[in-house]
């Protein structure tokens, strides 16, 4: 055992070293890195609850439920963390994300065949409207049966670009599988607009679209406090939460960072100044930052590191670029003018 102990520590020292001392190995995982593809997946506040949301429709068995949020909320960064949290949480229950897409007509072959797509079914674009559908419905229940769960679980994004006609495919489709001993379980992320496609449902009576579907909207919201925003940073300094490569014990500062990390820096050092840099952008407009999108506060972490890696040259601390180029660089105050 200890033999084995000491196999993986000397393998966990190599990846250190061949990703933090400059070299091919390191460029080659710094193209890779999930901050520089912009794919940083931080479990916020936010997030935390709207997966405590998912699971109580879960436990609860509930047809489903909605959220809705303003752009750059986070709401696609939070599906994703989501989905990795139940695997962890609940590995016996099988789900699905689709990313509801905007037709100039709507159709069942249109529906059918973005829902294949964004399930990976290799024969998304082929056969019938009534052989897509099928197929639908095989996958769902495949997935079903290979985790012996009598549930499944559909999140969808975009949620503002169905209207009457694809909540009654969505409707029909669930019914089938419930006939074949599945619930479907309907999860709703969109727009504030989706707010005015439930309430053209209401006005034309189709309250069974809105029950199943669309009856207690919430709200996914942003960073809401300073508290918040701190702790999106800590995230970034702990390998525990956020870590790349992974099994390498290097969290997302040290690795963008490694001399100013090695030097006694930490992003956590940062969060006062950048939080200060969005309430002077918000002020410019007499507004409040009580709200952050998690895209805004990723986008100026993001510019800052980028901003900052050329200068980590050295052990010794690097004077950092200021936080309020980093914030201005997202277009965050853009949001302020209507």
């Amino acid at each position: 055992m200890q033999a084995l102990e000491s196999v993986g520590a000397g393998r966990a020292r190599a990846l250190r070293n061949a990703t933090l001392i400059p070299g091919d190995d390191r460029e080659r995982v710094y193209e890779e890195h999930p901050l520089i593809l912009n794919k940083v997946c931080v479990a916020t506040g936010p997030v935390q609850e709207a997966y405590d949301i998912v699971r109580q429709v879960l436990v609860h068995r509930d047809s489903g439920t909605c959220l809705t949020a303003d752009s750059r909320s986070g709401k696609t960064t939070a599906i994703s963390a989501v989905c990795n949290q139940l695997s962890l949480t609940d590995p016996g229950v099988p789900y699905g994300v689709a990313i509801a897409k905007g037709h100039d007509r709507s159709s069942e072959r249109n529906f059918f065949t973005d829902l294949l797509t964004d399930l990976n079914h290799e024969a998304a674009t082929s056969g019938t409207n009534a052989v897509r559908r099928q197929r639908v419905l095989n996958t769902i229940m495949s997935h079903a049966m290979l985790k012996k769960s009598s549930r499944y679980l559909l999140l969808v994004d975009e949620g503002q670009n169905w209207g009457e006609a694809e909540y009654t495919f969505l409707r029909d489709l669930t019914n089938d599988l419930k006939n074949k001993n599945v619930t479907v379980i309907t999860v709703i992320f969109g727009h504030p607009a989706l707010l005015s496609v439930r309430q053209k449902l209401v006005n034309r009576q189709r309250m069974d679209l809105v029950t199943r579907f669309l009856l207690t909207p919430r709200t996914f919201r942003g960073i809401k406090d300073q508290d918040e925003f701190l702790d999106v940073f800590r995230a970034h300094d702990d390998a525990g939460a956020m870590e790349y490569p992974p099994r390498s014990g290097i969290s997302y500062s040290e690795f963008i960072l490694p001399n100013a990390w090695k030097a006694g820096w930490r992003l956590e050092h940062e969060a006062e100044q950048a939080w200060d840099a969005f309430c002077l952008a918000a002020r410019t407009f007499g507004m409040t930052p009580n709200n952050v999108g998690m895209n805004w506060v990723s986008g100026a972490i993001r510019n800052f590191f980028l901003s900052n890696a050329e200068g980590d040259a050295s052990s010794k601390m690097p004077r950092m670029t200021d936080w309020p180029v980093s914030v201005d660089a997202t277009g965050y105050a853009a949001t302020f003018v209507h």
